[in-house]
């Protein structure tokens, strides 16, 4: 795996090699059509969506972008590192070898399907913030001949 999904993660935990996880969440982006960043290195990037998942065949197909200034780095071999999010949880992967092929009539981008997958939610996404407004009373029955608790006596013990 790249050492920028890894720095990025912080952690394997995050990370599946799962061929059926992989392809599934690939193919939930290009069904919801997802727009992904697709970087070329450095800050340069270029928006896309994925068009097309076909494990039998091992690859994923994505559009090239109209007029996209980093198609020439992109065919010369540089990797891209995909970025998205979806429902919250931030997708990264690589994509390798990226070849032009032709998707209904229009130029994409072909390349093997990512061999690894980060997944990474952070926590304030799924924790359940508390209601400000709506307080819980309860009633502790206490026995007629129980001793009575006070702050006192809970300090001299």
């Amino acid at each position: 795996m790249s050492d920028r999904i890894a720095s990025a993660s912080d952690s394997k935990n995050y990370v599946t090699e799962s061929r059926l996880e992989i392809s599934q969440i690939l193919h939930t982006l290009a069904r919801e059509a997802v727009q992904v960043a697709a970087g070329v290195g450095g800050d340069k990037f270029f928006l896309t969506s994925i068009l097309k998942v076909d494990e039998e065949a091992d690859h994923v197909l994505i559009e090239s972008g109209v007029r996209n200034p980093h198609l020439a780095r992109v065919l010369a071999g540089q990797q891209l590192s995909c970025s998205t999010r979806l429902a919250n949880i931030k997708i990264s992967f690589q994509l390798d070898s990226a070849v032009l092929a032709s998707h209904d009539g229009q130029e994409a981008l072909l390349a093997p399907l990512p061999r690894e997958l980060m997944r990474l939610q952070r926590r304030e996404y799924y924790r359940v913030s508390p209601r400000l407004r709506t307080s819980v009373e309860f009633l502790i029955p206490i026995p007629s001949n129980a001793t009575p608790v006070t702050k006192n006596s809970i300090c001299s013990t």
